[in-house]
């Protein structure tokens, strides 16, 4: 009996320290990036939606092909992002702050070519601004 208290105890120390491996502690922060990520996938996507139906709605061929090259880049930043998140790169922030400037140029794009640039984008570009605000480069 006393050397199953032992066991027992070992056990629960291991499962409360995280230490045994059987699973992973969650992180917050992991969690947060991710849904920051979300976040700037979905505007990204909005905005190529956006662009890419007044593009066809003009007929307009070069419009459609700066919505792709804008669509590509922001997309690029965001898988870049995504890996530094994945490996716990301290330069995480700064991954978002490239994400914010790729939907910066597409807003920019949307705004100049369309006259409007949606709601969603606003926000994410809103979001990453302040997420950001800390990259230290």
């Amino acid at each position: 009996m006393f050397n199953r208290f032992f066991v027992s105890l070992g056990f629960i120390s291991c499962l409360s320290l995280s230490g045994c491996g059987l699973f992973e502690p969650r992180s917050p922060a992991n969690e947060d990036g991710r849904t920051v990520l979300l976040v700037l996938s979905t505007a990204a996507t909005i905005a190529d939606q956006v662009c890419a139906g007044y593009a066809l709605e003009h007929e307009d061929v070069q419009l459609a092909h700066d919505c792709a090259l804008a669509y590509a880049n922001v997309s690029q930043k965001l898988v870049l992002a995504e890996t530094m998140l994945n490996n716990k790169d301290k330069q995480f922030l700064c991954g978002i702050k490239a994400v914010e400037l790729g939907l910066e140029d597409f807003a920019t794009l949307l705004e100049n070519k369309t006259g409007h640039v949606p709601d969603a984008v606003k926000y994410a570009e809103m979001v990453a601004r302040a997420v950001s605000s800390s990259c230290q480069e």
